[in-house]
C-alpha cells in the first residue's frame, strides 16, 4: 500500500493527493494507478475488490484497470453491484445510424432535434469520415475541434453545440455518466469565446421603428403579433405553445410559461382594449415572416424591447422583473410584491411612452388588437371596462334578490324591467298589498280636494 505524499502547509504536515494502488498479479503484471481517494476505508475496499477479481479468474477486469480503460471506483462499483456490462465494455455500433435512431425516437424539443441533426451533418462533412463506430466519437470531436478553431472567426458555437449533442447522445443511450466514452467527450474542452466571436447584444425595437417597418412592408397579421410580443415580453415558445390568456378583471395578460429558476404563471399589464386569439403559426413560419420585415433581427429582440420600453416609461425595475418572470433576489423576496396592484398604473405609463414615441397612428383590425393613441384614451377605456364588469356583478345580485323575494321588481342599472308577479305569491300578500294601495289613493284624493 503506497501512501500519498506528505507536505508542510501552514507549519503542519498534510497528506495531499490520493492513495496509489500498487499490486502485482501473476499473468497480468504490475498495476500502478491512482485510486482517487484518500480515505483508508475506501482504499481497503478497492484492494479487496481487486483481490476477489483475481481469485475468481476475472483477468479481463484487472487488465482493463491496468490499461486505464476504467477507474478504480468504476471497477469497484461494477464488482459491488454485480452489473452485467463492465465499464470498459461498450456496444460499438455504427455511429451515425445510432444517432439517427436516437433522434427519431427522442422526446427533445423539435428545435433541439433540428439543431442536433445539423451538428451531426457538419461533423460527418468536415471530418470526411462517412462510416464510424460509437467508440470513435471522442477522436472525431477532437479532429472537428481543430477544424473549427482554424476558421476565421473560429466556429466556437458550432463546435460547442456538436459537443453538447454528443454528450446528450451518449448519456441518453447508455444512461451512465461513468461511461468511458462519455467521460472522454466531457474531457474535451469547449472553444471559449474570444475577440473573433460575435456576442449577442441587446438589440431592441422602438415603437417608431415598428411603425416604419410595417409601413414599408404591410402585414396586418404579423404586425399584431409583433406588437403583442413587444407589449407582453413573452418568448416565442410561450406565445406559441406554453399558453396565455387575457384577464379582464385585472386588466392583464396571464402567461403560463415557466422560466428556468424563475417565476411561472406571471401576469403582465394589458396596454390594449380588444384581443381575440390569433391564428396559430409554427416557429419556423413566424420567424421567416418576421425576418422579411426585420432583417438581421431575432424574435427574442421583442422580449428585449419590452424591457427597454418599461425602463423608458419609468416603470420600476422590480415590476419589470416580475413581468418578465425573472427570479427575485433575496432582498426582493422580503418586499411586498402585489403584481395585480401595479397593472393599471404601469399600463398607463407604458401607453404614455408609446404614444410619445410613435410617429403615426396605426389602425389595427378591431377584432384583433387596438392600441391606444393617447393616455386619456387608455384611461377612458379602462374605466369603461371596469364599469361593464361591475354592472354585470350588480345585475346578478339584483336578480338573486328578486328570486329570493326581497324585491318585487327587477331593476337593472340602466332601466327598470317589469316582471310579472311570481305564481307562488299567496293571496293574503296580494290582498294586503291591494289594501295599502287603495288606502294610499284615498289619502291622495283627500289631500287634493282639501
Amino acid at each position: 500500500m503506497a501512501y500519498t505524499q506528505m507536505r508542510i502547509v501552514d507549519g503542519k504536515k498534510v497528506r495531499v493527493g490520493t492513495f496509489m494502488l500498487v499490486r502485482q498479479f501473476k499473468g497480468i503484471g504490475r498495476i500502478r494507478i491512482a485510486s482517487g481517494t484518500n480515505d483508508p476505508k475506501t482504499f481497503k475496499l478497492y484492494e479487496t475488490a481487486l483481490q476477489d477479481l483475481y481469485n475468481t479468474g476475472n483477468a479481463a477486469a484487472l487488465t482493463a484497470l491496468k490499461n486505464k480503460k476504467c477507474t478504480p471506483r468504476e471497477l469497484y462499483l461494477w464488482w459491488r453491484d454485480k452489473t452485467t456490462q463492465a465499464p470498459w465494455q461498450t456496444e460499438d455500433r455504427d455511429l451515425y445510424t445510432e444517432i439517427t435512431n436516437w433522434l427519431s425516437s427522442s422526446t427533445l424539443a423539435d428545435t433541439t432535434i433540428v439543431g442536433y441533426k445539423k451538428c451531426v451533418d457538419l461533423l460527418r462533412k468536415y471530418t470526411k469520415i462517412q462510416t464510424a463506430r460509437v467508440s470513435d466519437l471522442p477522436s472525431l470531436l477532437i479532429q472537428f475541434k481543430k477544424i473549427c478553431e482554424s476558421k476565421r472567426p473560429p466556429k466556437a458555437k458550432t463546435f460547442n453545440q456538436t459537443r453538447a449533442a454528443a454528450l446528450s447522445f451518449v448519456r441518453k443511450t447508455t444512461e451512465d455518466k461513468t461511461n468511458p466514452i462519455y467521460l472522454a467527450i466531457k474531457n474535451i474542452d469547449i472553444i471559449s469565446e474570444n475577440l473573433w466571436s460575435k456576442k449577442r447584444v441587446n438589440n431592441p425595437l422602438l415603437p417608431a421603428e415598428v411603425d416604419a417597418a410595417f409601413t414599408k412592408t404591410p402585414n396586418d397579421e404579423l404586425r399584431d403579433i409583433v406588437w403583442f410580443l413587444c407589449l407582453t415580453g413573452m418568448t416565442p415558445k410561450e406565445y406559441l405553445s406554453d399558453g396565455w390568456e387575457v384577464d379582464g378583471t385585472l386588466n392583464g395578460v396571464r402567461v403560463f410559461g415557466r422560466k428556468r429558476s424563475g417565476r411561472y404563471a406571471r401576469i403582465v399589464p394589458r396596454v390594449y382594449q380588444k384581443l381575440a386569439p390569433l391564428p396559430q403559426k409554427s416557429y419556423r413560419t413566424l420567424l421567416e415572416e418576421f425576418k422579411k420585415v426585420f432583417p438581421g433581427r431575432a424574435l427574442y429582440d421583442l422580449r428585449r424591447s419590452f424591457a427597454v420600453w418599461n425602463n423608458r416609461a419609468g416603470i420600476d425595475q422590480l415590476h419589470t422583473k416580475a413581468y418578465m418572470g425573472h427570479g427575485a433576489s433575496m432582498t426582493e423576496k422580503y418586499m411586498a410584491q402585489n403584481t395585480a396592484s401595479w397593472l393599471i398604473e404601469d399600463a398607463a405609463k407604458l401607453a404614455t411612452y408609446i404614444a410619445r414615441d410613435r410617429t403615426s397612428a396605426v389602425t389595427v383590425l378591431e377584432e384583433r388588437l387596438t392600441l391606444p393613441s393617447t393616455p386619456d384614451e387608455l384611461t377612458r377605456n379602462l374605466q369603461d371596462e371596469r364599469l361593464d364588469y361591475f354592472r354585470e356583478l350588480l345585475n346578478e345580485q339584483l336578480k338573486t334578490w328578486h328570486t329570493s323575494g326581497k324585491m318585487r321588481r327587477l331593476y337593472k342599472v340602466d332601466r327598470l324591467v317589469s316582471i310579472q308577479q311570481p305564481p307562488n305569491a299567496s293571496a293574503a300578500q296580494s290582498k294586503r298589498r291591494g289594501e295599502k294601495t287603495r288606502g294610499g289613493q284615498r289619502r291622495h284624493e283627500e289631500d287634493r280636494i282639501t
